[in-house]
């Protein structure tokens, strides 16, 4: 390595002096040869901030100035690598720089970085953080006190000399052995069987073993004592399943379970507990038919009880069923009902005390009508209603319609069909059998305060003659136009002129406007050697003939033809131009 001295008198600076710092940079990198890319400092997370630092992505060091607002996971920190182009003794620009940058998203970008040539590299941050220095490279070579990702592989056998103390699982993809002296216990698969087995010096060898088909086995030697699996227990000291299982008072046998207890208040109590005998957790409880559907279903977070079948109740005391409800019959909050539902949980019809508060017993259907049917006679009591209302209230009862036949009217003191004709009008005959003699239509109308056509023609103007029956003369129009707010013909105004506001341009750091006919589009264009660059947002409308637009500084110009809506590159002599920005702004009008 070459490192850079300088004495009194003047030193010239020379580019081997830079390429020697800049190995010293690259030297730096190599260190990491090898290694996955890491966070080597900062970069922690606070919430939805993540502080700035360094990080090793793609063989290069990089800094990260950090993120604010990270509201979603995980985020990308990828490589965003710039060329950027310096003034050259010749008179013109030309690559100067590399710059090896990163940048953050939600995803990983699919273009090729102008660099590499190939797709960003990254380091993938979670909530908990993202790979660090300690695991990329130290844990690449030494044992760990605490790796960052919580996991570390090494390889190759590791002797410890003392205990070993594990606060965690301890998992063994291999055989468990623990020995001690000529004795030893051991712990393995072989293949289709889980074994746990244990020897005392050259004693008899016992093995517990497990296995999917047979299940629980017990052995001495290659002696099978006991074994536990789908069909019972069975030891070889002739106590099966079939003559009894014991645990406390309760005894299964044959196909019996039952309280053993000698007394006559003794219990038997299923689903009473939950976890470790504890009421932390609800259990549910299904009896089936023994082809895997259920008879009886109970829900314990809801004591709901589902019977799927014919439910028949035998009862010596002539009460069969019973709703009992939480609350006393005096309680408003009674409600206990029996519901008919579909298949869909669709309510169909329902029975009982439905609506809390008013202790109304309900019979009601949502499908259709409701029959009573007895085989002589329904008896319904006290009062019957409809609606709401008495039916005594709305129809004639035989006593009082008894009651107004003793009170009808004699017949010779009523006026008989001719003399009501010569007395009363007519509904059917209308007003003209009023018209008589010198009761005359205006007369009649009189009586009344009412028009008559004439009056309505003379007082009020009519659809047909559109207001010209009141604008008789200029003064009247006038006045006219001021109660509603209308101008003359004759007076000159300006017309409202069409303004879209400011509208972004997808794709740019563009704005365009439109005010009358003159379109002003302003801001930053991002330069590229050829095809469209932007397309006109809706409301602004096209240019009535060719426009261009030019900088002479970077040899690049654009254009769009007239009655179009695309801007396309027009040219670009330099590919320093690709990916940088130029400041843009043309005004032209449309058609």
């Amino acid at each position: 390595m070459k490192h850079f001295n300088a004495q009194t008198g003047g030193r010239y600076t020379y580019v081997d002096d830079i390429i020697n710092l800049q190995d010293l940079a690259l030297a730096l990198n190599a260190i990491f040869t090898n290694c996955d890319n890491f966070v080597v400092s900062g970069c922690e997370i606070s919430g939805t901030t993540i502080s700035s630092g360094y990080v090793y992505i793609n063989g290069e060091l990089r800094y990260f100035p950090g993120k604010s607002g990270v509201n979603s996971w995980p985020q990308y920190l990828y490589e965003s690598n710039t060329i950027e182009t310096v003034d050259y003794a010749s008179g013109t620009e030309k690559v100067g720089r590399h710059n090896y940058g990163c940048a953050m998203a939600a995803s990983v970008p699919s273009a090729t970085d102008p660099i590499t040539g190939s797709v960003p590299q990254y380091i993938r941050f979670t909530s908990a953080g993202a790979l660090r220095l300690k695991d990329a490279f130290f844990g690449k070579y030494a044992l760990l006190l605490d790796a960052a990702s919580g996991t570390q592989n090494v390889k190759g056998t590791v002797n410890f000399k003392n205990a070993v103390n594990v606060e965690g699982a301890l998992s063994a993809l291999g055989n468990f052995i623990v020995q001690s002296g000529t004795s030893q216990g051991k712990m393995f698969w072989d293949g289709n069987d889980f074994i746990i087995q244990a020897q005392v010096g050259s004693g008899t060898l016992y093995k517990f073993v497990i296995n999917k088909d047979n299940g629980f086995r017990f052995y001495a030697g290659s002696t099978l004592l006991f074994q536990v699996n789908s069909n019972g227990i069975v030891t070889d000291y002739g106590i099966s399943s079939s003559a009894g299982v014991v645990g406390g008072n309760i005894k299964m046998a044959g196909n019996n379970i039952y309280n053993n207890g000698v007394s006559s208040d003794s219990e038997l109590n299923i689903n009473m507990l939950g976890y470790n005998g504890g009421s932390s957790y609800f259990r549910d409880v299904n009896i089936g038919n023994g082809k895997g559907n259920a008879v009886i279903s109970i829900t314990g977070s809801t004591s709901a009880v589902a019977i799927n079948g014919v439910t028949t109740i035998n009862s010596a005391d002539g009460v069969g069923l019973i709703i009992k409800s939480t609350y006393v019959k005096t309680d408003s909050s009674l409600l206990k009902s029996i519901a008919f539902r579909d298949k869909n949980n669709e309510a169909m019809a329902s029975i009982g005390y439905i609506t809390s508060g008013s202790k109304l017993f309900s019979i009601t259907n949502a499908l259709g009508n409701i029959e009573i049917i007895g085989t002589s006679q329904v008896n319904i009591g006290p009062v019957i209603c409809e609606g709401g209302t008495p039916l005594s209230s709305k129809y004639v009862t035989l006593t009082n319609f008894n009651n107004a036949l003793n009170l009808k009217i004699d017949t010779s003191n009523i006026y008989t069909r001719t003399q009501s004709d010569e007395r009363y009008g007519r509904l059917a005959n209308g007003l003209s059998q009023f018209i008589v003699g010198n009761n005359t239509k205006a007369v009649l109308r009189g009586h009344i305060d009412a028009m008559g056509q004439t009056d309505v023609t003379n007082l009020c103007p009519t659809k047909a003659n559109l207001l010209s029956d009141m604008a008789t003369d200029e003064t009247k129009k006038a006045q006219i136009r001021r109660n509603i707010g209308a101008a003359s013909s004759s007076d000159s105004y300006e017309p409202i002129v069409y303004d879209s506001g400011w509208k972004a341009i997808s794709g740019q750091q563009l704005y365009a406007r439109q005010i009358g006919k003159i379109v002003c589009i302003e801001g930053v264009i991002a330069m590229q050697h050829s095809g469209d660059l932007f397309t006109l947002p809706s409301g602004i409308a096209a240019p009535y003939s060719n426009i261009v637009f030019d900088d002479s500084y970077r040899d690049w110009g654009c254009y769009m033809m007239g009655g179009e809506r695309v801007m396309k590159v027009r040219y670009c002599d330099h590919a320093g131009n690709h990916g940088v920005t130029s400041h843009f702004s043309i005004t032209y009008m449309t058609a």
